[in-house]
């Protein structure tokens, strides 16, 4: 079995889990008590063995008959607490000590109280023992509703697990017979040693364990004295101190509920309000939003976890500090020199055919060069920037940049957006990304065919899809085509382009908790001019902002 699924999850899971292992000592304790009956069970057997062992020999100093085995039992003067039988060669009854006199009677704790057979039966209130209504015995700890509620696995375990066993014989089995003919009398009348062992009546659960040994005079077999008890008053210990561990194992259990809840509130709750307040500082999108991360306020491990998630954003903060100010120095000084640049391509007249593309290709590199320093300033922008656009404007936007396109160069299909919703990303942004896609779209897009725009909106997610008629996107190459400075384009139009179109458009909606893809969908169903051209289909999703 591996450990480590079991460190995984939740640090109150795992507290209580580890509470839990505290409370195997009361069960291990109630899984000890079958040991533990097993071992009094065979005590009894062996104080019957002894106590049938020397009723045997006292008998055996002489011719054994009724009245001699009468006055031997008379003359233990009832000081025994098991129901003693004298039996003659052929297994008739001789004596009995329940009809003879009484049968010692103590109940667990009491004195040495007697209780008289009113009946004479040949039943002893040994082998069906039952307790008066008003005794304590009555109301047993087996009859308590916590024994009851603890029991049910082991009856559950008992009744549908456990393979059946032979039922056994009643402790009624000799009521009414002149002749014992158990199995344990044959043993014993043989000149063995039998036992026996039956259940005990009077609706009882216990047992009654019955011991026979021979009554030898001089060598030959003259009966058997039959010595039996019930397990009641053991069972009954054994109960009682069954309903004790299980007092106890609730007690844990509540105490490990208990400490685990405590855990919880000091531990697992302060680490769930820095987990919120770290969610709350990505959503923002910015150091800028000043989130402030509070620990604990016990100067323990989750207050440092806290100082240092404080300290890691102010470092941040910093660092985009220096990434905005440096990308705003270098774009001031990159430009001033590219106008120079561009300046002097503009003045440089000539008629020859070979310095005239010379000067364009001047004049493109410092278009293709300003784009990229806008590109990058741009991007650096992004991770200080957070704001909300509204649904209506980002509709608009899209509307008033397609509109800047040639006429027929973009279908729209604007579906309908609510009013109060929006999406987690400055304006200029979302210009900035539109832009992008409609001009990558317009650019691989064949002349007069015009480029599919479309805003759905589903509960909580704004999809704005643009779809073109192009080559489409090589396989593989759909996530490539994202990152910064990589440009798919054949011939002399690739240097036309920065390669950080796509990445801005990416790092717009990932900035706004969305996402951004590419895929070739196939040929245009909507322009059958593009022929078969697979075309490339971009998606942009924004979650839904209040």
């Amino acid at each position: 079995m591996k450990l480590k699924p079991l460190l995984r999850g939740p640090i109150v899971l795992r507290l209580f889990l580890f509470n839990i292992l505290l409370i195997f000592v009361p069960v291990a304790g109630f899984l000890s008590f079958k040991a533990y009956e097993k071992a009094l069970l065979e005590k009894l057997e062996h104080a019957l063995v002894q106590e049938g062992r020397a009723l045997a020999a006292w008998l055996g100093e002489s011719e054994l008959d009724a009245q001699r085995a009468g006055a031997v039992i008379a003359r233990l003067e009832q000081r025994h607490t098991s129901r003693i039988r004298v039996l003659s060669a052929d297994g008739g009854l001789l004596a009995d000590s329940s009809i003879s006199g009484t049968v010692q009677s103590v109940p667990s704790g009491a004195g040495a109280a007697a209780r008289k057979s009113d009946s004479g039966s040949a039943v002893s209130a040994e082998e069906s023992y039952t307790p008066a209504d008003d005794s304590p015995e009555k109301s047993s700890p087996r009859s308590t509703l916590l024994y009851r509620a603890l029991s049910v696995p082991v009856r559950i375990y008992r009744k549908y697990i456990l393979p059946p066993r032979p039922p056994l014989e009643t402790a009624d089995y000799y009521s009414g017979k002149k002749i014992f003919d158990g199995p344990e009398i044959k043993a014993a009348l043989a000149g063995c040693y039998g036992s026996f062992t039956r259940v005990s009546g009077g609706g009882q659960t216990s047992i009654t364990l019955y011991s026979a040994l021979t009554v030898l005079r001089d060598g030959e077999v003259q009966g058997a004295v039959l010595v039996s008890q019930s397990t009641y008053r053991i069972l009954g210990d054994l109960y009682t101190l069954r309903l004790g561990v299980g007092r106890v194992f609730l007690y844990s259990l509540l105490m490990a509920a208990a400490v685990s809840l405590i855990l919880s509130l000091t531990i697992s709750r302060p680490l769930s309000r820095l987990k919120k307040q770290a969610e709350s500082f990505r959503r923002s999108g910015s150091p800028a939003a000043k989130i402030s991360f509070s620990g604990s306020g016990r100067k323990d491990e989750v207050d440092a976890l806290a100082l240092a998630f404080s300290d890691l954003v102010n470092r941040l903060d910093r660092h985009i500090d220096w990434a905005l100010r440096f990308s705003a120095d270098a774009s001031h000084e990159l430009r001033n020199p590219l106008a120079g640049i561009r300046a002097n391509a503009e003045l440089m007249e000539t008629s020859d055919p070979a310095q005239q593309e010379l000067v364009r290709s001047i004049q493109n590199a410092c278009s293709r060069m300003e784009k990229t320093i806008e590109g990058l300033r741009s991007m650096a922008l992004l991770e200080r920037r957070g704001g909300r656009t509204s649904a209506a404007e980002f509709r608009e936007i899209i509307r008033n940049l397609a509109s800047q396109y040639p006429s027929g160069s973009i279908a729209l299909e604007l579906g309908s957006v609510p009013e109060n919703s929006g999406i987690a990303a400055e304006p200029q942004n979302l210009e900035i990304a539109v832009r992008n896609l409609l001009d990558n779209a317009v650019s691989f897009s064949p002349p007069g065919i015009a480029v599919t725009a479309m805003l759905t909106y589903t509960p909580g997610l704004f999809v704005f899809r643009v779809r073109d008629s192009g080559p489409g996107i090589p396989p593989g190459m759909e996530e490539k085509i994202f990152e910064r400075f990589y440009s798919h384009r054949r011939g002399e139009r690739s240097r036309e382009h920065s390669g950080l179109g796509l990445a801005l458009v990416r790092a717009i909606a990932e900035n706004a908790g969305g996402t951004a893809r590419a895929e070739t969908p196939g040929p245009h169903s909507g322009s059958p001019e593009s022929g078969d051209s697979p075309g490339a289909c971009f998606t942009m999703e924004f979650p839904e902002k209040d």
